[in-house]
C-alpha cells in the first residue's frame, strides 16, 4: 500500500424524526446543540489558512467575512452562520446530516493548487458530483459548507450537508429523503478521486483535455466543405459517392424535400441510420490519412483513461472501475458530429446536384470501379484492381460469387474488351480453383 493523496472520513446522524433511531426528547436537544457549535467549530478563524494577498490587503481584519465556505462560493457572515445553524437544525427533522474531513499532504496541494481555488473546486464541483453519485436529485435541494483549516501537521477541510427537502431517488423513481447513512466503499473511493482530479486538474487533466480537443478540431476539418481535405466530396471514390447519393434521396423521400439542417440522433429511420453508420465506417477504413489523424485522438482518450487509471492506484482504490464519463462524452461528440455531417452533405449534395440520380445495382457500380481502375493505369494488375475494392470490410459482404464478378467483366464496355480474357483466365487458373469469399 503506498500512501494515499487524500484521507477522506465521513459520519452521518439520522433524522430527528426517524423511528429506527429512538430518540429521546432530550437527546434531540443535545444534537441540535451539537450541530450549532459545529458551525462555530468550521468557522473558527483561528484554524485559518493566512492567505499573504490577504494578509496585505488587510482582508482578514474584516470581521464580517468568516471562515466558512456556502452554497454560491462566498464566504458566510456572523449573520449567516447564525441563520444556517437554525436552517440545519430545521431540515434535521426530517433529514439525515452527513459531516466529513479531507486531509491532505501540504506539499501535494502547494505543488498543484492554491487553496482559495480548492475551496471553489470543492464547493462548485467536487461537492455536487458527490451529491450526484449518492443519489440526490438536485445540488439546489442540499444545505452545504466548508472550512479549510490548518490547526494541525496536515491541511484539512471540513464539510457538511443535509437535504432542505425530499431529494433522494430511489429504485422505484420516487424521491423522498435518503434513509441510509453510512456511505458505501463506491461513493467513498469516488469522493477520493473527485478531490484528486479537482487539486490536479490546473497541472495534468487539462492540458490532456486540450490536447484531445485540438485533434477533434483537426478531425473536423475533413468534415468542412470549405477545407482542402473534406472528406465526403472525393470523385475518385465511386463507392464513396454512390452511398452518399443513395443516402441523399432515402433522406429526400423520408423528409418530403423539407430544406433544414438535420440531427443525425433525430432520425427514426432504421435503414437511413444503418446507412450513415456505413459510411462513417467506411470513412475510416478507406482514408489513411483520416484514419491516423483519427487515431491521434484515440491516444489521446487512452492517456486521459490511463491518468484515471493511475488516480485510483494513487488512492487505493482496490476495484478499480475507471470513470470514462469524460473521454465518453469526447467519443460520442465527435461521433455526433461526423454522423451529422454526413447526413446534410448527402441531403445538400442531392438536393442541389443530383435530382436526376440513377439508382445503380451492385454489377453496374462494379463495372464502374473496375473501367474508372483500368483509366488510371492500364498496366496495373486487373486482379488487383478488384482486390483492392473487394477486400475492405464494407465490400466483403457484397460479392461473395465470383461468377456474378465474371458476369460483370464480360458485359463491360469495349475499352474493357482486351481485358476480359484476362479476367476470365484469372478465375480458371489452377491458383484460384477453391472458391474465395469476397
Amino acid at each position: 500500500m503506498i500512501s494515499p493523496k487524500v484521507i477522506f472520513n465521513c459520519k452521518f446522524t439520522h433524522a430527528f424524526n426517524r423511528r429506527e433511531a429512538n430518540y429521546t426528547q432530550s437527546q434531540i436537544e443535545g444534537l441540535k446543540k451539537k450541530i450549532a457549535r459545529k458551525f462555530d467549530y468550521f468557522s473558527n478563524e483561528e484554524k485559518r489558512v493566512i492567505n499573504m494577498f490577504e494578509y496585505y490587503t488587510g482582508n482578514l481584519t474584516k470581521e464580517d467575512r468568516m471562515n466558512l465556505v456556502i452554497e454560491d462560493g462566498s464566504y458566510a457572515t456572523k449573520e449567516e452562520i447564525e441563520k444556517r445553524k437554525l436552517k440545519f437544525i430545521k431540515y434535521a427533522e426530517k433529514s439525515n446530516l452527513w459531516q466529513g474531513v479531507i486531509s491532505f499532504n501540504n506539499d501535494y496541494l502547494t505543488q498543484n493548487i492554491t487553496l482559495k481555488d480548492l475551496e471553489q473546486e470543492m464547493i462548485k464541483n467536487v461537492l455536487p458530483s458527490f451529491f450526484k453519485k449518492m443519489g440526490f436529485k438536485d445540488k439546489k435541494n442540499m444545505a452545504y459548507n466548508l472550512s479549510i483549516h490548518a490547526d494541525t501537521d496536515n491541511l484539512h477541510i471540513h464539510f457538511s450537508f443535509i437535504e432542505k427537502k425530499p431529494n433522494y431517488i430511489y429504485s422505484n423513481k420516487k424521491v423522498n429523503y435518503r434513509r441510509k447513512g453510512e456511505l458505501t466503499k463506491n461513493e467513498i473511493d469516488f469522493m477520493k478521486n473527485e478531490v484528486v482530479l479537482a487539486v490536479e486538474r490546473k497541472n495534468y487533466l487539462s492540458p490532456m483535455i486540450t490536447i484531445t480537443n485540438k485533434e477533434i478540431d483537426n478531425l473536423k476539418k475533413y468534415f468542412n466543405p470549405k477545407e482542402k481535405n473534406f472528406i465526403l466530396y472525393n470523385k475518385d471514390d465511386l463507392m464513396l459517392e454512390e452511398n452518399i447519393l443513395r443516402l441523399g434521396k432515402m433522406l429526400y423521400d423520408e423528409r418530403k424535400n423539407r430544406h433544414k439542417k438535420i440531427k443525425f440522433n433525430s432520425i427514426r429511420n432504421s435503414e437511413i441510420r444503418r446507412l450513415t453508420k456505413e459510411i462513417k465506417n467506411y470513412l475510416f477504413i478507406s482514408k489513411d490519412e483520416f484514419y491516423d489523424d483519427y487515431n491521434n485522438f484515440k491516444s489521446c482518450v487512452n492517456t486521459i483513461n490511463n491518468y484515471l487509471y493511475k488516480v485510483n492506484i494513487d488512492n487505493n482504490v482496490s476495484n478499480i472501475i475507471v470513470n470514462s464519463k469524460l473521454t465518453d462524452s469526447k467519443q460520442e461528440y465527435l461521433d455526433n458530429y461526423i454522423l451529422n455531417a454526413i447526413v446534410n452533405h448527402a441531403d445538400y449534395f442531392y438536393n442541389t446536384k443530383s435530382k436526376k440520380y440513377k439508382t445503380f445495382n451492385e454489377d453496374d457500380l462494379l463495372r464502374e470501379i473496375i473501367l474508372k481502375e483500368f483509366k488510371k493505369d492500364k498496366y496495373q494488375t486487373r486482379y488487383n484492381i478488384l482486390e483492392n475494392y473487394l477486400s475492405s470490410n464494407v465490400l466483403s459482404n457484397k460479392y461473395k460469387n465470383k461468377h456474378r464478378i465474371i458476369n460483370a467483366i464480360k458485359s463491360i464496355n469495349s475499352e474493357m474488351e482486351e481485358a476480359n480474357k484476362e479476367f476470365s483466365k484469372l478465375f480458371q487458373s489452377s491458383d484460384y480453383q477453391k472458391e474465395r469469399s469476397w
